[in-house]
């Protein structure tokens, strides 16, 4: 049969967290074992709950609250050994949070004080959780080893640990695997499947499984672990202090550069340090591209489009995500079709040029949270275009997070002096990608392309980036995609 490692009741009691008063009236007085009386535990019940406001007829509580009221009883019909009123309680809970891996052993552990042994593994059987700790390993202490022979050593916890972690943990021996300290997180499933955590995940839930298919993440692994070319990257932006504020665009650049066996090398400029600079040449030369990214407000907007500016002119292929997009169309507007002072009106409300301006349906939005244009949208991919080129489809869904947009009464003007719109939403009425034929490669997308972006499937925007300043490296006339 499976292994099945079920804690008695009173150790399960980490889900909820009540005040000490009403854990009292649960568990009773822990000398005498008294049994608090249905009565109180329901008074201390009250007074755990959130007040329930009426205006009339009472509004209902909500989700989290329900939850927490239903295991209260359920623990309290537990304490007073009612386990079917405890079995109701804690099943009732489940249909509420169907993840919920405490209340599965509950209920098992229930099912088996009432003589259901069989219906008990049913829901001990399908879950499983998978917990980590850390085990320091001391290789060789003062004597110099190859990284080899370290990995060799640290591969496998020693029997005596493994024992340990499993004792500690109640569960069995070969439910314990180990992931060793490895150059790239990207081999750790490749060491844990080695190990058998697969099978054994497979065997625990009773899943039928198929034959592991690794060669195209191994592929990954190689190509990430052993690149052949390298590029340096100028990532201009607000929050370059911190460098987890782009953490979703960095590992989107490691996706694409594994694709192009390329070392991605970022280097995170604050845009005020461009906006400051008289001669932001100096900060950006030798930089193989130029990457825009996210942010709001004024500050650093000028040297933003400083950035996207030294691109164009000096034909560094450049790359700009939503506010980048909008950065883009500004300062195409400004020094290519000769409109002084254009802007967003969210930095200026009064640019007498408003190329970037609010969205129609959130000019009378006063809250503001939450009510941005959010998530995925569709966006048509015109042919015959870089953006066709990279994505392959004219229907594509991105994700997207924006108040503002490029204003349809500078379409025209941006269009004649070249700059090309290759993507819009399906109604025509936003731009989505924008190009400039004229330039190696120049281009930006109002949406977030980065969270789309996986190890063995690169985002199309990313990965065209970093084969275009690759292919610019090595001397070539044009990308070749």
């Amino acid at each position: 049969g499976k292994e099945t490692a079920i804690s008695p009741s009173p150790a399960r009691a980490t889900d909820l967290k009540p005040s000490e008063a009403a854990d009292q009236a649960i568990r009773g007085n822990s000398e005498t074992k008294e049994v608090i009386p249905e009565k109180n535990v329901r008074e201390e019940e009250k007074k755990m709950s959130p007040p329930v406001h009426s205006t009339g007829t009472k509004k209902k509580r909500s989700g989290e609250a329900e939850i927490a009221s239903l295991l209260y009883r359920a623990r309290a019909f537990e304490m007073k050994k009612d386990y079917r009123q405890a079995l109701e309680n804690y099943k009732a809970v489940l249909a509420r949070d169907k993840e919920n891996f405490t209340v599965m052993n509950n209920i098992a552990y229930i099912l088996l004080q009432l003589g259901n042994a069989e219906e008990s593994l049913k829901y001990a059987g399908n879950a499983l959780a998978i917990k980590n700790t850390y085990v320091p390993a001391l290789v060789n202490l003062g004597i110099a080893q190859a990284k080899s022979d370290q990995r060799d050593a640290a591969e496998m916890i020693d029997e005596e640990t493994l024992r340990k972690v499993a004792l500690f943990g109640t569960i069995p021996k070969e439910a314990v695997f180990c992931s060793y300290d490895v150059p790239s997180i990207y081999q750790v499933p490749l060491i844990l499947d080695k190990q058998g955590m697969g099978d054994y995940t497979c065997k625990r839930l009773g899943i039928s499984k198929n034959a592991p298919e690794w060669n195209e993440w191994k592929q990954f692994v190689e190509c990430f672990e052993n690149p052949k070319h390298t590029v340096k990257i100028a990532l201009i932006g607000k929050y370059a202090g911190l460098v987890d504020s782009y953490v979703s665009m960095n590992e989107a650049f490691k996706h694409a550069g594994a694709a192009c066996q390329t070392t991605v090398e970022v280097d995170y400029l604050e845009a005020e340090d461009l906006e400051n600079n008289t001669n932001c040449a100096k900060l950006l030369e030798g930089h193989d591209g130029v990457f825009i990214p996210y942010g709001f407000g004024p500050r650093g907007t000028e040297g933003k489009i400083k950035g996207v500016q030294f691109a164009r002119e000096n034909n560094i292929p450049f790359l700009g995500v939503c506010y980048g997009f909008q950065l883009a169309v500004v300062e195409f507007a400004r020094n290519v079709c000769g409109f002084e002072g254009a802007n967003s009106t969210e930095i200026n409300p009064k640019t007498p040029h408003p190329v970037i301006d609010l969205m129609p349906e959130q000019r009378t939005v006063n809250n503001k949270g939450g009510t941005m244009r959010l998530g995925a949208h569709e966006v048509r991919v015109h042919k015959d275009t870089i953006a066709y080129t990279l994505y392959g489809v004219e229907q594509i869904f991105e994700r997207h997070r924006h108040r503002w947009e490029v204003n349809p009464d500078y379409w025209s003007a941006l269009e004649k002096n070249g700059l090309i719109f290759s993507g819009n939403s399906p109604d025509g009425r936003r731009k989505e990608i924008l190009e400039y034929p004229s330039n190696f490669f120049f281009f930006a997308s109002q949406f977030h392309g980065e969270f789309k972006s996986r190890p063995t499937k690169p985002e199309p925007e990313y990965y065209g980036f970093i084969k275009a300043c690759l292919d610019k490296k090595l001397g070539k006339t044009k990308p070749e995609f």
